[in-house]
């Protein structure tokens, strides 16, 4: 932006009025179009001063921490087009006029996407005419959503939160799959959401890697760079930036409401232990998550070397893996999942289980996953495939195989009920994916021989089946990152 001083009298091309120097260039200012300085010749006055005093320390502190951050972690490139995600919100209209004033600097292009998840009827179109209203008056294009969030949620088995997120990057990534050339999507997450984060999965239980929280940049499922530039701003910056500009973003009432565990973080736990702990708590946060970012990108470098070491074609040498720390050898099962096509619902009970076997180096043996995945161990080999639709060949050779299941889940369906090891019976159903299905039916589409059937073993509670060994995993009792208490599951079966 160029730097351009005014006099008074300019027209005011809101009103048609004459305005003051310091108006138009206060104008000119908020929409991004100039850094404009107020002076009237011969003469400073308070107002001036303060007008002065806003653009030259205030807002460029905030505009330099985006730049450096920008900088510092390389998350834009001179010719990018930013798909940003703009809820309406302080924290999405500050990046979205940040970026608007950057765009020259940096050579970008933007486009806006919005979506209205349906949680406030009424709020929620307001929101979205609010988007398009600012959108409009920049001359950028916004993309507007609607995805039934709350009923995405019941039909999927999931909570609200999670459909809204899944609905959000799944439009992210349909925007940016339409544009030509280097494409990044922008979200607006910014300090205080890092140090929520990281409280949030303290207490749920996480590693090193998870109490890194949240990165500066990932991949997105459709393969595309997902940044945050406002990662090193906080909150309370973010509000002064909108006063300041004169932004009115909308205001979500549910980030109020402390019935919301993160909300609680936020509004009740951080500021009581600033107030009797330790009031630079925050800034404690930001240094170990920078810590543990540093370490998070030294071991996957070591568990990258690694697996070039014990790994040959999708096949992984047994032997080779055990000698490695555990630290990396989880690391290493976690990438030989993800190269798999696994890259949700695996829990680290899962990968404990697949190591045991790795240090136990036994001559064969089978972990069942999520989704119909399994680790298989055959010959000093560890593969992990996906074997939901394949049918098994006949062998002599007994087989261990291993699952993990919820207990508080199970409870929750089955109070008093216990898991047991059997074959089929009459009424038995599993959950797969939104609905339930009969074990009679399932085994159909397995393509199991009608003479196998009535051997397979099924761990069950009462008439629903958790696993049918070797085959399928049910989908309601998966162990996420948030399971409290697990059960591992053993079958000793015949190939």
């Amino acid at each position: 932006m160029k730097d351009i001083v005014f006099v008074s009298g300019h027209k005011n091309p809101d009103s048609d009025s004459i305005c003051s120097a310091i108006a138009y260039a206060d104008y000119l200012f908020r929409i991004g179009r100039y850094n404009a300085v107020p002076v009237r010749l011969g003469e400073i006055n308070k107002e001036t001063e303060y007008i002065l005093k806003r653009f030259h320390t205030e807002i460029p502190v905030l505009l330099k921490t985006v730049k450096q951050t920008i900088r510092q972690n390389e998350l834009i490139q001179k010719g990018d087009h930013i798909v940003l995600g703009l809820s309406g919100g302080p924290d999405s209209v500050c990046l979205f006029s940040v970026l608007r004033k950057l765009s020259e600097e940096l050579d970008i292009t933007l486009e806006a996407v919005h979506i209205n998840h349906k949680f406030r009827p009424g709020a929620a179109e307001l929101d979205a005419e609010y988007v398009q209203s600012i959108c409009d008056e920049a001359g950028i294009i916004c993309r507007q959503y609607e995805t039934d969030c709350i009923q995405k949620a019941a039909d999927e088995g999931l909570t609200v939160e999670e459909a809204g997120r899944i609905a959000r990057y799944e439009a992210f990534d349909e925007v940016a799959g339409r544009r030509g050339g280097p494409v990044k999507i922008a979200v607006a997450q910014n300090a205080d959401d890092q140090y929520e984060t990281m409280l949030f999965r303290l207490m749920r239980g996480t590693g090193p890697d998870g109490l890194a929280a949240i990165q500066y940049e990932r991949k997105s499922d459709g393969g595309f760079s997902i940044i945050r530039p406002l990662l090193d701003v906080e909150k309370a910056d973010i509000l002064e930036y909108c006063r300041a500009e004169g932004l009115s973003p909308r205001v979500d009432y549910t980030n109020e409401q402390t019935k919301y565990t993160r909300n609680r973080i936020r509004l009740e736990l951080i500021p009581y232990i600033e107030k009797n702990f330790n009031s630079g708590f925050k800034s404690s946060l930001s240094r170990l998550s920078s810590v543990l970012n540093d370490d998070r990108d030294y071991m996957w470098q070591q568990t990258s070397a690694a697996m070039r070491q014990v790994c040959r074609d999708g096949i992984t040498d047994v032997n080779a893996l055990a000698g490695f720390h555990r630290s990396i050898r989880t690391r290493v099962i976690m990438k030989l999942a993800e190269a798999a096509g696994l890259t949700e619902d695996i829990a680290m009970a899962h990968i404990r289980a697949i190591d045991e076997l790795v240090c136990k180096n036994s001559p064969s043996g089978r972990v069942s996953l999520p989704a119909g995945f399994e680790a298989v161990f055959e010959y000093g080999a560890l593969r992990i495939t996906n074997s939901a639709d394949q049918t098994r060949e006949h062998n002599t050779e007994a087989r261990k195989l291993t699952a993990v299941f919820d207990t508080d889940e199970i409870k929750k369906v089955h109070p008093g009920g216990e898991i047991v090891i059997r074959t089929r019976r009459p009424g038995d159903y599993i959950h797969i994916g939104t609905g339930s299905k009969k074990i009679q039916d399932l085994f159909v589409d397995l393509k199991i021989p009608k003479d196998r059937r009535d051997d397979i073993q099924l761990a069950a509670v009462e008439s629903e089946v958790l696993w049918v060994a070797g085959y399928r995993y049910s989908s309601r009792y998966k162990v996420t990152k948030d399971t409290k208490n697990a059960q591992t599951v053993e079958i000793f079966v015949m190939a």
